[in-house]
């Protein structure tokens, strides 16, 4: 009964009944109630939070409870509590917030297949408690190239001045020579003179990022397309060769789909990024599109690329998110996809591409504009005149 079980221990309520006896005498009969402190249920989720190295710095989350006695649900709150590797706060509603102590040498001693657990208590009015566990991973730090000594330039060499050349008389006039005969007609076509020039076979550049369908083309045609993967110490992706180093998209991220209450994990394609340098280590980071932090139930694993997220019951909702790719030298690229939860319909019929689909779908239309101009001017396409040569 509500009306008794809100009684905290030490509290008491009377309850007066009077009785009356066949001759009409009436006694009163007082029935005392005593309290008695009801523990505190904690709610399952809210109590795990996760952090890296070099990456992720802070965690976020909530602890829920729920107590039968009366104001003795509230959290006692912790201001800046010291642990092994970082400090964890929460305030009377739950509310908690863990920050990696990231300078901190016992953090950066710590290498890419390194967790350590910062376990903190957490206790309501009536002394009822539980924990919050943190997730410390490492990271390894990147390989610092070997400083080359200075290249001596070569020594000047001073040429002494020359005697200048003896006159050359001038040549006869030879006598007049009849034209020759015009050369016999052939059927050929000039190429126009903004078509995509094969690639010299002296030189062999590969561009990173193909944002473009005439880059696109260009790679599939020389074939210089290898299975080369950046370091294991970072989110590996693809290699491709190029003049310059160069981090840049790639073929990008698709939008995905998941269900409220249900895990659901997805990782970032190997080939949404690509680099130049296969020595490189890239390291990823996960934000909304609008720059604020992911959900407290959306965890992102940096070295891995991998999402997991478990969306609490009743959301529905898209998360515009953005992942971010470095390397070590501090070049970046970025992607955005989106996370429909909640309402696979939805997700279905808008049936919209990553970014990746739109530049190629965007690059596509600029070349055949490129198409319908040529011919409006009269000259005949590349593709058009290969077509007539194999017929």
């Amino acid at each position: 009964n509500a009306l008794v079980q809100y009684l905290k221990a030490g509290e008491t309520k009377v309850e007066t009944f009077t009785v009356t006896a066949l001759e009409g005498t009436q006694h009163t009969v007082s029935v005392t109630i005593h309290g008695v402190n009801d523990a505190a249920v904690f709610a399952p989720g809210g109590r795990q939070g996760y952090v890296q190295e070099d990456t992720h710095f802070s965690s976020e989350g909530r602890v829920s409870v729920v107590d039968g006695d009366q104001g003795e649900a509230v959290i006692v709150a912790q201001t800046a509590t010291r642990g092994l590797y970082g400090q964890f706060s929460i305030d009377a509603a739950g509310f908690w917030r863990y920050e990696l102590n990231n300078a901190d040498p016992a953090v950066q001693a710590l290498g890419t297949g390194d967790t350590r657990p910062e376990t903190f208590t957490v206790t309501t009015l009536d002394g009822s408690s539980t924990t919050v566990t943190i997730v410390v991973q490492g990271l390894d730090e990147p390989v610092v190239p070997a400083t080359r000594p200075p290249v001596e330039p070569p020594p000047v060499v001073v040429t002494p001045p020359q005697p200048a050349p003896a006159a050359i008389p001038a040549p006869a006039i030879p006598d007049p020579v009849a034209p020759p005969a015009p050369p016999t007609p052939f059927n050929a076509t000039v190429l126009p003179a903004n078509s995509l020039s094969a690639p010299s076979p002296a030189a062999s550049p590969l561009v990173a990022a193909v944002q473009s369908r005439e880059l696109d083309l260009l790679l599939q045609a020389r074939g210089d397309y290898y299975e080369l993967y950046t370091q294991r110490g970072g989110f590996q992706m693809l290699v491709i060769e190029a003049p310059q180093p160069r981090l840049s998209l790639y073929h990008g991220i698709a939008d995905q789909y998941a269900e409220t209450e249900i895990q659901t994990s997805f990782s970032v394609p190997y080939d949404a990024f690509a680099h130049t340098d296969p020595n490189e280590r890239i390291l990823l980071r996960a934000t909304l599109a609008n720059g604020q932090r992911l959900p407290a139930w959306v965890r992102f694993d940096p070295r891995s690329g991998t999402f997991e997220l478990v969306a609490p019951a009743g959301y529905r909702g898209e998360l515009n998110i953005k992942v971010v790719a470095r390397d070590s030298q501090g070049r970046e690229a970025s992607a955005l996809f989106r996370f429909n939860v909640g309402d696979r319909r939805v997700a279905e019929a808008s049936s919209r591409s990553g970014l990746s689909d739109q530049l190629r779908q965007a690059a596509a239309l600029r070349s055949a504009e490129a198409k319908v101009r040529t011919l409006s001017a009269g000259q005949v396409p590349s593709d058009a005149r290969a077509g007539a040569k194999a017929d």
